[in-house]
């Protein structure tokens, strides 16, 4: 046990500057790039991958999760699912580069098919890629997979913005999906000593394929329910209005995909590993959520405050538009970590099948509705869709509790309790400090963003410390037993 806690403080902070340096490389990046290109080049962008990004599902097939959760894996499983990856992957490769000419003509854009049969090659790239980051994964070597796809973003990037800044367009984004995917297909494979031997077997990967196809429907159910809103934003409106909402949304919802990013990878393998002990996997579950959640819901309710700041600071006047996404799509943000956490807990506990079942609940209903909305709203806003997924994320989270009480046997109510503790501690002071408009009295945008955060945060520390919460306590305990040691040395 001592050794698996040792490995799991170790993986938390080499996956935290994974995924922020991971996160922190894409930002930058794409905010360099949205100053070069138009709203236009993202939305193109952001229409195929409306249908290519299942590709990319289908190419892990739920297998790289399925590497980690298993027990025990062989030489023979593993390079059968390499095998299948690579076959997978040119398959996609092959049904994309045929299909570009229709999902040009369903957008009406003849640039789509060129674009579509460009990024086409991306897939077998991708298929290369999953057994070795698996196993690194499995291994909870995250020092090894920091590097590794930091260094892909990071030569990646160069060429991409070189490629803007030379007048490429909107071909610039493409090059930089194709080269980081190049890029860490050759360097994952140099980080593991594991080499594919000449042989395959259906059958030996029975196991993983039970567990693992169950989580690749879930995924594409998934991809179809959230993008689905860009497909018909695409339809009524047009590329440029696809872009301002895509990034807008996207934008607002990285601080949270980040942090989803670094306690699932960090603690994924932790807790396949405790699923037969229910008491230490309850416990640890209940107190990361809490964590998540004191972290989460300030930083949304910031992210609300300041986003006209956000986005004339870093995207500049092109995307002025895209405000009104960024600020409401943070409501969606409170129930992205909390509902991605509880998605792989559930994996964890190997039911997959729980998930599968809640996703085929939604579907209908979450597609019915967003295809009512063009048809009952004859002059629509994007900004319903957003609306619309602010509600279904909240079912969402009512049933992840629901599956989690019901398989770790921990009561609805302590699970519900943790989430609207904190989101009505933050609605509260979101309301006041948009009452208040206290950045109507600073004109520098600069000068806003660090007041109106440092402001927020510290009236949500002393409400926090009014409630008697007991993780201010731990934290004060952390902050004087480090301050302790180095008094000490």
């Amino acid at each position: 046990m001592q050794e698996l806690k040792s490995k799991a403080r170790s993986a938390l902070v080499w996956n935290s500057i994974n995924q922020f340096g991971k996160f922190g490389f894409r930002f930058i990046i794409t905010v360099v790039l949205a100053r070069l290109l138009s709203p236009n080049d993202f939305g193109l962008i952001a229409m195929i991958l409306v249908f290519t990004s299942i590709s990319d599902l289908i190419i892990d097939g739920g297998f790289k999760i399925g590497i980690v959760q298993r027990k025990d894996l062989d030489d023979i499983e593993l390079s059968s699912v390499f095998y299948l990856n690579i076959l997978i992957g040119v398959l996609c490769a092959l049904i994309t580069y045929a299909v570009a000419p229709l999902l040009s003509s369903i957008y009406g854009i003849y640039q789509l098919e060129e674009l579509t049969k460009g990024i086409s090659v991306l897939y077998i790239f991708n298929s290369f890629s999953i057994v070795p980051q698996g196993l690194l994964m499995r291994e909870m070597e995250f020092k090894k997979i920091t590097v590794t796809i930091i260094g892909a973003q990071l030569i990646a990037g160069i060429v991409a913005i070189t490629s803007a800044m030379y007048g490429f367009g909107v071909w610039s984004l493409i090059l930089n999906y194709l080269i980081e995917g190049f890029c860490l297909a050759i360097l994952f494979w140099l980080q593991i000593k594991w080499k594919p031997k000449i042989q395959f077997s259906f059958g030996s990967i029975r196991n993983i394929l039970n567990f693992s196809y169950k989580l690749l429907v879930v995924n594409i159910l998934a991809v179809i329910v959230n993008k689905v809103d860009l497909f018909f934003i695409g339809k009524f409106f047009n590329s440029t209005t696809v872009g301002l909402y895509s990034k807008g949304k996207d934008f607002s919802l990285l601080p949270s995909v980040i942090g989803v990013s670094i306690i699932n990878s960090s603690f994924f393998p932790i807790f396949s590993r405790l699923q037969d002990n229910h008491n230490q996997f309850n416990s640890t579950y209940l107190r990361l959520y809490n964590i998540s959640m004191f972290v989460a819901m300030p930083l949304s309710g910031i992210l609300f405050l300041i986003s006209s700041q956000l986005v004339s600071i870093l995207l500049g006047p092109n995307w002025i538009e895209s405000i009104v996404f960024f600020k409401w799509s943070t409501i969606i943000s409170a129930f992205y970590i909390a509902n991605g956490f509880m998605n792989y807990i559930i994996n964890a506990k190997g039911r997959s099948d729980l998930n599968l079942k809640k996703t085929i609940f939604q579907l209908p209903f979450r597609i019915l509705i967003v295809i009512m909305i063009p048809v009952v709203f004859s002059n629509f806003s994007p900004i319903y869709y957003i609306i619309v997924y602010v509600i279904f994320f909240f079912v969402e989270n009512l049933l992840n509790t629901f599956f989690i009480s019901k398989i770790s046997l921990i009561p609805f109510g302590r699970i519900f309790i943790i989430w609207i503790y904190y989101f009505f501690i933050v609605a509260g002071l979101v309301i006041l400090f948009s009452t208040l408009t206290i950045s109507s009295y600073i004109k520098n945008l600069y000068v806003q963003v660090i007041i109106v955060s440092l402001v927020f945060a510290l009236c949500y520390l002393i409400i926090l410390k009014l409630l008697g919460n007991n993780l201010l306590k731990v934290g004060q305990k952390i902050i004087l037993r480090s301050i302790s040691r180095a008094n000490c040395k």
